[in-house]
């Protein structure tokens, strides 16, 4: 994977999903899209550098030390994707299509497959 135009300080994986962050003395920080090998979005910081990453274990959350401090991104929305229809709610989560009823109880209706698989 090519993207940083200057030393990279650090690269971690994150803990739940399929992405690697790395950051650099080019003033980048990078989420990389481990199945595709390429850059899904990349923040910058003009005056400054950033040297060390760490990754929330539970949440959707990345902290990067730079010159200055330290800076905390959000990776994606944690609202889950979901529509409610003839009482039942229909949710996307790890990547199945899930129905929860009435009772409260869920069921996998479907596992998703990423359209670069089929």
């Amino acid at each position: 994977m090519r993207g940083h135009s200057n030393n990279v300080s650090c690269v971690i994986f994150h803990p739940t999903l399929d992405v690697i962050v790395s950051n650099s003395e080019d003033k980048s920080l990078r989420v990389w899209d481990m199945n595709r090998r390429s850059v899904i979005t990349q923040h910058r910081k003009e005056n400054e550098r950033f040297w060390i990453l760490a990754a929330h274990p539970a949440h959707n959350l990345i902290a990067s030390g730079c010159d200055s401090g330290f800076i905390v991104f959000k990776l994606e929305r944690e609202r889950v994707p979901c529509a409610r229809l003839r009482g039942k709610t229909f949710l996307m989560f790890n990547k199945q299509l899930k129905v929860v009823g009435e009772e409260g109880k869920d069921s996998v209706m479907s596992s998703i497959i990423p359209p670069s698989k089929i």
